[in-house]
Order: C-alpha cells, then sequence, then structure tokens
C-alpha cells in the first residue's frame, strides 16, 4: 500500500486501547501498557519530562508570543483570549533535535505562514469560510538542533477583520514519528514517543511535569487549569489523562505551599474528575474531566527534595519552622514535642537545632496530607489506592530520615511511652512507604576512558552499603521502600553539578553498551537490600545532560532502556541484606557508643517458624523491642545483662527487628540475638494496631484508658448484627496456640464470633474459632477470655475477624471493644 504524501490517521492492529478507542502500531514497534508487564518483575517507574510529551506542539511551546520578525523576544500582541491580536510568532522548540518530518496545522482566522531561519516549507493550505479554519502542512527535513518559531503574518480572525489582527485556537500536530510524513490527529492528547516510553514502567513521577521545584501554587485557583495552552507545569487533568491512556499508577508531588483546601481539591479531582476549574465532590455520569481509573494507585510525596537548599521549597520549610518557633504556636509544640533547645534568633535569624525541627516538619506536612486524602478516599482507600510516600536524603544524610521518622514514631505513636498524642497511630497509618535515591556512579568518574570508568565499578564498590542504608528506614517502620529517584549517574568533577563535557567519557559512558548491564546490577542490588519501587530519573535529555536515559525520544533502543526491558523480563532479585537467623551475638555496631534513640537492623529467617529475641545492654535501660515495625514487648535491665526474650513468628525471608531505649539511662548496646523457638512466651499484639480500615464495618475508633495494656484498646461501634472487626496479625507461624483475647465490658457491648483465615485468601480460609463470647456486662472492666486453642497450617500474615451475632436482652447495643490478642504457643 503507498500512503498518500501526508495523513493524519494511520493504520491500526489490535494492540492497545487510545482515547476514541483506535489501536495502532509505532513506527519503532509494537508496545503494551504498564498492566501487562511481567508481574514477576521488579516494580519500576520513570520521572517523565516534557520532551515531546504533547501531540500539539503548541501545548510545549513558549508562553508568550513574540514578534513575528524578532523570534523568541516576548513582545507580540496578546488578545484577553490568549491569542494573538496582531501578527506574531512563537517558538514551538528551542535547543533540541530531531525534529523533521510533516506537522499538521490547524487555527482559526487566516495567515501566511512562515518559519525562523527557513527551517520549514508549507503546503496544502486551504481555508474554510464556513468554520473559518486554515489547515496546512509543514514539512521540517532538518533533524539539527533547533531554535523554531512559526511565523503568522498577514493575520484575519476573521474574514471581516482587517489584516494584522492575529489568529487563534492554534494546533500544530506532531509527526507520527521522526521523518514521519504522517501526522497525529487534531484530537490526540500525548504523542507515541511518550506512551510508548512510560509503558515500559509500572508508575509515572511527575516531579518534572507539575514544576514540583520553586512551586508557590498556594490555593486552588493558582493551580494551571487544563485548558491553558501551555501546559507549564502541566495541569492535574492532564496528569490523570496520561495514567489512564497508558494504565499507569501516578506518583504526584503535594506543592509545599498547597494549603489544606488545594490538597483535599486535588483528592476529589483524583477520585471524581473536574469540570475544568474545580473538582466534582461525587461521582459523575459524564465528567468533563474523568477521574484516575478504577485499579490505578496514587503515590504522593510532599513536594520534592524539601531539604535541598537548592530549591524554593528548602527555603518555604525553613522559614515556616522559624515562625511557628517565633510564635511558640501549637505547630512548633508538636514539631519541638521533646522540647530541643531552641535558642535564637541570631544575627541571621536562625534558631538552635532548627533544622532537626525542619525535617521533622516534611514528616509531619505528608501526614497532614495523607489525613487530607483520607478524608476524602476513606479508610479502604489508603495504603492500597492511596499511599503517601516519606522521602529523604540519601542514607539518612542530615539526619533526613531519623527525624522524620522520629517525629511519626515517638510523637504519633507515643512510641517514647509518653502520651503525645491522644489516639497514637503507627507510622503506616499515615505512609504506604518512604525512601531515598538511588543514583549510581563509577569507583572513579574521572577516568580518561570510557574502558577505564568500567574497569572501577560501575556501580561503585560501596553502593550495596548506601543502598542498605536507605532501606533499612522504611522496613523497620514497618513500610514500603520506595526511591523516588535514581539510576545512573557518572559526573565528572569540576563541571555544573548537571551535565558532562561533549565526548567525554563520564559523557559517552552511559551510551556504551556495558551500561546495560550496570543499570541491571544496581536495579538487582536495591532489590537484595529490600527495596520495592525503584523509580529512574530521568526519562530523556539532551546527550550531555547527566541523567537522562536517552538523547532520542524517537529511538529507545539505548543501553539503559535496553536494561529496562531485560529487567521487566526477569524476576525480581532476592533480598540478601542482613544476618541470617537463627543467630546469636549478631552485632550491633554499637560496642563502646552509647544506646540512646532507636537501632535498627534487617535479619533475613532461614525458615518459617516461631523466634525469639534477645539483646545484651550495658547497663540498666527499658527497652522496646520492635519486629517489622510493629513493638513486640518492652523488656528491662536493672544492670548490666541479657534482656528477657521476645516472642515473634517470622516468615522466612527478609525481616527488621529495632530497638528502642525508652528510659532516662544511656548504654552500651554490644549485639543482639535472633533464637528458633518460643516455648513457654506469649506474643502479644495490641488491638489498635491491627485494625484493617477496609475490613470493618461501620465504624471504629481507638480510646485512651489506664486500665488498658498498652493504654488504648479499639471500638467497633456496631448497631446490628453482621457488623464486624478485622485485626490482621502479621507472620504468624504454623504451630499450636492458646489465643486469649483483652475485651472491655460495658453495658451496650454486643455478642461476637471470632473466625480466622489467611491474609491472602480469607474468604476461601476463614473458619470460627472458640465459642461466641459475650462482652456485655452491667458496668465496665477490662478482663481476658480463654477462646481455646488454634493450629494454623501454614506460616503467613492472619485475618483475626470478630462479627457481630447478637446481644444480651439487657444490653443497651452491640459495640464491642477489644484491647490485645495473645498467642500462647502450646
Amino acid at each position: 500500500m503507498t500512503r498518500p504524501e501526508h495523513t493524519i490517521s494511520r493504520l491500526k492492529s489490535p494492540c492497545l486501547r487510545r482515547s476514541g478507542a483506535l489501536l495502532f502500531t509505532l513506527a519503532a514497534g509494537l508496545f503494551l501498557h504498564a498492566d501487562a508487564l511481567n508481574a514477576a518483575a521488579p516494580t519500576m517507574g520513570i520521572n517523565l519530562t516534557n520532551d515531546r510529551l504533547f501531540a500539539d506542539a503548541m501545548r510545549g511551546a513558549r508562553p508568550n508570543w513574540d514578534s513575528p520578525t524578532h523570534y523568541g523576544d516576548g513582545t507580540g500582541v496578546v488578545g484577553l483570549d490568549g491569542w494573538p491580536a496582531a501578527d506574531a510568532s512563537i517558538m514551538l522548540w528551542e535547543g533540541v533535535g530531531n525534529n523533521d518530518g510533516n506537522y499538521f496545522i490547524q487555527f482559526n482566522g487566516k495567515a501566511k505562514l512562515g518559519a525562523s531561519f527557513g527551517y520549514a516549507s508549507f503546503s496544502n493550505q486551504m481555508w474554510d469560510p464556513a468554520s473559518n479554519t486554515t489547515t496546512a502542512w509543514m514539512t521540517v527535513t532538518s533533524n539539527g538542533v533547533q531554535n523554531f518559531s512559526l511565523v503568522f503574518t498577514n493575520t484575519q480572525r476573521t474574514a471581516s477583520s482587517a489584516v494584522g489582527t492575529g489568529v487563534t485556537n492554534v494546533k500544530v500536530m506532531r509527526p507520527l514519528t521522526e521523518g514521519s510524513t504522517t501526522a497525529l490527529a487534531a484530537t490526540e492528547m500525548f504523542t507515541d514517543q511518550a506512551e510508548n516510553l512510560v509503558s515500559k514502567f509500572k508508575l509515572i513521577r511527575f516531579m518534572d511535569l507539575t514544576g514540583t521545584n520553586g512551586n508557590t501554587q498556594t490555593a486552588w485557583t493558582d493551580r494551571m487549569l487544563p485548558s491553558t495552552r501551555k501546559q507549564s507545569p502541566l495541569a492535574w487533568e492532564h496528569v490523570v489523562r496520561l495514567c489512564n491512556d497508558t494504565n499507569c499508577d501516578a506518583y504526584i508531588n503535594i506543592p509545599e505551599r498547597a494549603s489544606d483546601d488545594y490538597i483535599t481539591k486535588l483528592a476529589q479531582l483524583f477520585k471524581y474528575g473536574s469540570d475544568g476549574v474545580n473538582p466534582y465532590t461525587s461521582p459523575q455520569a459524564n465528567p468533563v474531566y474523568p477521574p484516575l481509573a478504577s485499579g490505578r494507585k496514587i503515590y504522593i510525596e510532599n513536594s520534592n527534595e524539601v531539604w535541598n537548599g537548592r530549591f524554593g521549597q528548602f527555603n518555604d520549610n525553613l522559614n515556616a519552622v522559624k515562625a511557628d518557633i517565633a510564635a511558640n504556636n501549637a505547630e512548633y509544640a508538636i514539631l519541638n514535642f521533646d522540647n530541643l533547645p531552641m535558642t535564637g534568633p541570631d544575627a541571621s535569624g536562625n534558631y538552635l537545632n532548627q533544622y532537626p525541627l525542619c525535617w521533622r516538619r516534611i514528616a509531619k506536612r505528608l501526614a497532614d496530607i495523607s489525613n487530607l486524602w483520607r478524608g476524602v478516599w476513606g479508610d479502604g482507600a489508603m495504603m492500597t489506592t492511596i499511599r503517601p510516600i516519606f522521602e529523604f536524603q540519601y542514607a539518612n544524610a542530615q539526619n533526613t530520615a531519623v527525624d522524620g521518622m522520629d517525629i511519626m514514631d515517638r510523637y504519633y505513636d507515643n512510641g517514647d511511652n509518653i502520651a503525645h498524642v491522644a489516639v497514637p497511630r503507627p507510622v503506616s497509618y499515615y505512609f504506604w512507604g518512604a525512601g531515598g535515591a538511588t543514583y549510581f556512579g563509577a569507583g572513579d568518574n574521572n577516568a580518561t576512558t570510557i574502558d577505564g570508568i568500567f574497569a572501577s565499578g560501575v556501580p561503585y564498590s560501596s553502593f550495596a552499603t548506601t543502598i542498605a542504608g536507605e532501606t533499612i528506614w522504611p522496613k523497620a517502620y514497618g513500610l514500603q521502600a520506595i526511591a523516588y529517584e535514581g539510576g545512573w549517574s557518572v559526573q565528572q568533577s569540576g563541571g555544573n553539578g548537571y551535565s558532562n563535557p561533549a565526548g567525554s567519557p563520564a559523557c559517552e559512558s552511559k551510551y556504551d553498551p556495558r551500561a546495560k548491564q550496570a543499570e541491571i546490577d544496581a536495579q538487582n542490588i536495591f532489590n537484595q537490600c529490600g527495596g520495592d519501587v525503584n523509580v529512574f530519573y530521568a526519562s530523556s535529555g539532551v546527550r550531555t545532560w547527566i541523567w537522562g536515559m536517552t538523547d532520542n525520544i524517537f529511538t529507545l533502543a539505548s543501553p539503559l532502556y535496553d536494561a529496562i526491558d531485560a529487567l521487566n523480563a526477569s524476576t525480581q532479585a532476592a533480598p540478601t541484606v542482613g544476618a541470617a537467623v537463627p543467630a546469636t551475638g549478631i552485632s550491633s555496631g554499637n560496642t563502646t557508643g552509647q544506646f540512646t534513640g532507636r537501632r535498627n537492623f534487617f535479619i533475613r529467617a532461614t525458615a518459617d517458624g516461631l523466634y525469639n529475641v534477645t539483646a545484651n545492654i550495658a547497663g540498666p535501660t527499658t527497652v522496646k523491642v520492635y519486629v517489622d515495625g510493629r513493638c513486640m514487648g518492652t523488656r528491662s535491665l536493672t544492670s548490666t545483662g541479657t534482656i528477657a526474650p521476645v516472642a515473634c513468628g517470622l516468615t522466612a525471608g527478609l525481616h527488621t527487628v529495632s530497638f528502642r531505649n525508652v528510659s532516662t539511662y544511656t548504654s552500651a548496646f554490644t549485639s543482639f540475638a535472633v533464637n528458633s523457638g518460643a516455648a513457654g512466651l506469649t506474643i502479644q499484639y495490641e488491638a489498635e494496631d491491627l485494625v484493617i480500615p477496609s475490613e470493618t464495618s461501620p465504624a471504629w475508633r481507638i480510646f485512651s484508658d489506664p486500665a488498658a495494656s498498652a493504654g488504648y484498646a479499639t471500638v467497633l461501634d456496631a448497631t446490628a448484627p453482621g457488623d464486624f472487626m478485622t485485626l490482621l496479625v502479621p507472620n504468624v507461624a504454623a504451630t499450636v496456640y492458646r489465643i486469649k483475647l483483652g475485651i472491655k465490658e460495658f453495658s451496650s457491648r454486643g455478642i461476637s464470633q471470632m473466625s480466622i483465615g489467611r491474609a491472602d485468601n480469607f474468604a476461601g480460609t476463614a473458619a470460627n474459632v472458640g465459642a461466641p463470647f459475650d462482652e456485655y456486662l452491667n458496668g465496665i472492666s477490662f478482663t481476658e477470655i480463654d477462646l481455646g486453642t488454634w493450629s494454623p497450617g501454614t506460616t503467613s500474615d492472619k485475618w483475626f475477624q470478630f462479627k457481630i451475632t447478637g446481644k444480651d436482652a439487657a444490653s443497651a447495643g452491640y459495640s464491642a471493644a477489644f484491647d490485645y490478642i495473645k498467642l500462647i504457643p502450646q
């Protein structure tokens, strides 16, 4: 078949749904949606840049119109509608190449078309008087780097307008691919190249596209509207559309200055869609801009690198903290919950210890964001669909990890045994994940040859140590380890920090075939260190830019994208970090220093089963022991010795053990042990830490009571038989247990039946355990009941579900209150 000289549509083949339900084949090859990626492969994302993102080149052009003779001067006369009101030009692209091919131009009005420096020719120009629409074809023959301006002269907005009155509604539809005679249809939003690229990943981070760094949006009215011609920053509606078109999950960055109202409306936009200005607040039959498709996830970060002094958000955060300190307000009381010395301000306006509060505020603000999204999406969507993520600097640089996690654990969960909040919540209530960056360079970035760069080691030899220093933080608090940025980063010394000298070994090494294996090795190391989601930076850029994974979006056959393809065809590497257990004498790394705060360690269980944890500590102390972020017990010593063992169940594989000193003593912590077995021990879980909101109905709450085992308990506000509460008990080993349940009896309690099943298949494995129990009492009493023995057949996470079956005739209601679950190995 012979193609005509110019075509707007193209032959389709059944591979991909597009808006408009059309299917097509790319010139560069078939591509699939992210949902079609290998489920066993590593979970990877991409930081997407604005390189040929929009099918309409006008959406990526400069925001200002120029005079018709001085390209790029920004002096074009513009009407109230944003379109030129006189002859004008506009810079479509600048400093980029590979733009050759045929473009379809459409606008309202009439004009003579031209291009800066004769970069293009024009043909088949026609004007339709009925619609006042001009169409034409523009051919760009050079693929070199250009600053390209499209020029409009002898303009008339309407047939009756004077000459020189401008044009409106200009569209410049890109070629299907570089050099193509086929242009994208005027109804298309994104280029095939952008969609092909992101289809290699499971999530898209929109940090650059939404203009996160230095973003000053505060009120909802400050945001970019989807109807605006120049999309910089990208409107949230287009973020949603790209994810829907490609079946990728969204990773968004909330502007640092965004108000609570802005954040709430953004949550509504993703849930319900928008009319182009405001979000809907309920489901719509025909939304103007649809919501995020069902099944897609939303990863939410508080701005980007708020700890980085290069960016405006760093100063926004610092100034907010200084204002709180000066005002001595409620926000300051939270940030400085442990009364750090705060002398100042000095002559420069700074305070002692202001930066720990800055890093705490990053985490606190994300907790606030999490609560706002919870208010829109509901408990059931949190940590499933809605995934707030706390990102810190490399391996806890500047203490950005420890300070952020500290406020979440010690303040929001009363982890230091001080009642800071009435309703404590674990970190995992607010955050789905956390992490840092995973950039890697060579052992010698300044090697004088490409061979020398690879011979020095890529990634550098201590890369695994760096990554393990990052992944331990989320894992120790029961979170997923997600890297917000990472990938190839060979930087020659003495540069500007963004680019390598053209043609240098540092510049050209990432285009060497050996870079493919280096990228694969780095991803495998991330997964071996317990990493869960790795988001690469960045999708494309000019050749000298350090981080672009290709310098030509029209061909993804670069070594770094070849690595992504290979990883997508692989199985995720298993964790290898941490001491294999059971084992004794595991060094704490703190044999001579003082044990304060919290110490976190990776371990790898060699088999499913019951284990017990002990620690050797010199001096009197009280220690909370955590496994996978959950407190499993508190132990005290009056002098140097070994704490009493704390029992836990472990599945084979990677886990964490943590110890927090909650005493006023500082003691040397020398080593710890994780031994097999739990004979004679009790494993106790606090109910308030276990509730699964999406599997609890109708309402539930946590209340404080000094008579409860840890000072708190959980209430199911049941109103009828059939209401239920589900608790997630992790890593339950296959053995025989006696189950005891702490409850609070009261005059409005109901009768409950407990059933237990696997968390990954509750409906298919659940079975009643014990007889129904009645919590009714004409009075108030915390008590413990014995529900008999139970023998799970597998080691896994379990759901303990309590369903209301009725009530005593004298009871005033059907509610139920749970304090703790005890599993006693028999």
